[in-house]
Formats: structure tokens, C-alpha cells, sequence
């Protein structure tokens, strides 16, 4: 799958999450996965929302990387 950068945030954001996928593996130093979330990010600080976008797992507040009973995309 190709995919191309839309934009980034520079605070919290909202994140609505559809699904998750796996893609490449990412490691910054503090988070490694490979689980890539897809929905609606909303920049309330850039007025902006971007939506149908994937974001990668490490930058997602969840319980687990997926959280239970979240479908696959």
C-alpha cells in the first residue's frame, strides 16, 4: 500500500478511530509497533480536520496496540 503525508499536529489532538491495520514496524525510542490506526483526526488548535487518514500507534493514547474488539480494517 502507498501513502503520503497530509499534515501533522503540534498538540493533542482528537482521533477518531474506524479500524487498525499493520504496516511498517516503528521504533522512536519510547513506543515500537507495528499497528497503524485509520479515521478522523481533528486539529483543534489548526482548525483542521483531516479525514480517512491512517497515524501510527505510537502517537495513539490506547490500552494496547490494538485495544480489544477493535476491527481490523
Amino acid at each position: 500500500m502507498k501513502s503520503r503525508f497530509v499534515g501533522t499536529t503540534k498538540a493533542k489532538s482528537s482521533f477518531s478511530i474506524d479500524c487498525y491495520s499493520r504496516g511498517d514496524y516503528y521504533n522512536d525510542g519510547k513506543h515500537r509497533t507495528n499497528v497503524w490506526y485509520y479515521g478522523i483526526i481533528i486539529d483543534t488548535r489548526g482548525h483542521h480536520a483531516y479525514y480517512g487518514v491512517y497515524s501510527w500507534g505510537g502517537n495513539v493514547n490506547t490500552p494496547h496496540d490494538p485495544p480489544a474488539g477493535l476491527p481490523h480494517c
